[in-house]
């Protein structure tokens, strides 16, 4: 059983707090500010704080501090719901035991409580100080938490790291968020393409004291000679820092690709993976398109000299479901050139044109949506909504309203309101559904009519446009929700 104080400001959270440590057999005590907690822990130390960052009077941030240099050995663990990566950061080099994000992961807690009561908290980390640069990355999906978490633990040592990932994930921006959090961050960062430096600049680059931290991008470019340069380097190991930068590396390729074909030398990647940042890719953290996206419409604001709102509900779902090969690099490029031709404040389907990768569209195998006898049947649901968006964007609303329809009709087929006869083509679908849909709920009826506008449109007497395609799919999505 552990002694575990909560403070939180929110009586529902520390409600709920209370049943869950109750029932899992520890003590649980509550404070409702900063202050009360310290008060609390002077009183009697708890084997374990979990505090919120956003509390009236002193903040999360300030108290684990005082915690901290009170009790260097108190393990405390941050939770907020309005996190960013600077915040994690900050909490993990400023000493936290761990970062938590709201609404509260139950599994993840049980885990913190369980690591608490296993191993001695980590020693004290010393905060640098005033002037830390804004944040520069951007994300709250687990995977991104996690690498927080590794950015705070390695801004308090000079730990060499290896940061892999797809080009596009960000491992420059990582690099630079290691160095800026560091204690090196008032001498520069060097980024080194591997594939283009020469010896004698690699040799002095090693070598250089006033250099802060040394990134060398792509290392499974380096020459096998170079390679062998930089491991002994790393050999020196805790008495060469005083005569060199910090080291980082990156690769696009996993850990285990690297090893398998041998591109880096065994001496070189073991001395590299003391500790490995695997970046995720942007389709493996879609939640985090939507903050990413305003993100980048911000800084289009500063550089530019406009004012965008943010993007249509139709263009978050194009992104969303977008393949993004090229990742988040892609993805601000996507809307920097959206921001360029956007007339408006608002992003638009039309705004977006061509910019997507067509190809990279993450939709099911290419269908001939000509083809009048194409069956409902063919594609699951999603990847007709996929397509009829994809068509959108490349503005063939006459098609997309085709796939939209066809998304409507394997829906309902699937809820078994209407029956998918493969002797029907498709078009015959449509025109029976339409007429049976007269008899059924509103929400249904809407999208008949919708269907009805489709036929129109396909059939050449009526206008296909963004208009009539938003019309549609907002009846669609209306049949959703009620139907």
């Amino acid at each position: 059983m552990a002694d575990i104080l909560v403070v939180d400001d929110d009586r529902s959270i520390a409600t709920a707090f209370e049943h869950f440590l109750v029932y899992e057999g520890h003590q649980f005590r509550l404070a409702s500010s900063a202050a009360d907690g310290l008060a609390a822990i002077a009183a009697r130390r708890p084997d374990l704080v979990v505090m919120d960052i956003r509390m009236p009077g002193i903040d999360g941030l300030t108290a684990l501090q005082q915690m901290r240099e009170r009790d260097p050995d108190l393990p405390v663990v941050i939770m907020t719901a309005h996190g960013t990566s600077q915040t994690s950061i900050d909490a993990i080099r400023r000493g936290a035991f761990d970062y938590l994000t709201k609404p509260l992961d139950l599994n993840s807690l049980r885990d913190v409580i369980a690591r608490v009561t296993a191993e001695p908290a980590l020693a004290e980390a010393e905060d640098p100080g005033p002037g830390v640069p804004e944040p520069v990355l951007v994300g709250s999906t687990p995977a991104m938490q996690a690498i927080y978490k590794l950015i705070g633990r390695l801004s308090t040592n000079d730990v060499v790291a290896l940061i892999t990932g797809e080009r596009g994930t960000g491992r420059h921006l990582v690099a630079s968020t290691i160095h800026i959090n560091s204690e090196r961050r008032a001498k520069p960062l060097i980024h080194v393409a591997c594939d283009m430096v020469s010896d004698l600049e690699l040799t002095t680059l090693l070598r250089n004291p006033e250099i802060g931290t040394l990134h060398l991008a792509d290392i499974e470019s380096l020459p096998p000679g170079l390679q062998a340069r930089v491991a002994a380097v790393l050999r020196e190991g805790p008495a060469g820092h005083a005569t060199h930068p910090r080291l980082l590396a990156s690769s696009v390729a996993d850990q285990a690709a690297v090893a398998r074909e041998g591109r880096v030398s065994r001496e070189l990647l073991d001395a590299l993976s003391v500790i490995t940042l695997p970046l995720p890719p942007l389709r493996e953290r879609r939640e985090d398109i939507p903050d990413l996206v305003q993100h980048f419409l911000l800084r289009a604001n500063t550089e530019l000299g406009r004012v965008f709102k943010g993007v249509e509900e139709a263009v978050t779902r194009m992104l969303v479901q977008h393949a993004w090969p090229g990742n988040v690099g892609e993805l601000e490029r996507v809307i920097r050139r959206a921001c360029i031709v956007a007339r408006g404040q608002m992003i638009s389907v039309a705004d977006l044109g061509a910019s997507l990768d067509q190809a990279a569209v993450a939709v099911a195998p290419a269908v001939n949506l000509e083809d009048e006898s194409v069956s409902a049947e063919q594609l699951v649901e999603d990847e007709w909504l996929r397509m009829a968006d994809r068509f959108a964007a490349e503005g063939d609303f006459r098609l997309a309203m085709r796939a939209l329809h066809l998304a409507g009709l394997r829906y309902l087929g699937e809820k078994g309101l209407v029956t998918l006869q493969p002797a029907k083509t498709g078009m015959e679908y449509g025109r029976e559904l339409a007429r049976r849909l007269r008899d059924v709920p509103v929400a249904l009826e809407g999208f008949g009519a919708g269907l009805r506008q489709y036929e129109g449109v396909w059939y050449g007497f009526g206008a296909a446009g963004a208009e009539s395609y938003q019309a549609l799919r907002m009846t669609w999505e209306e049949m959703r929700r009620n139907a």
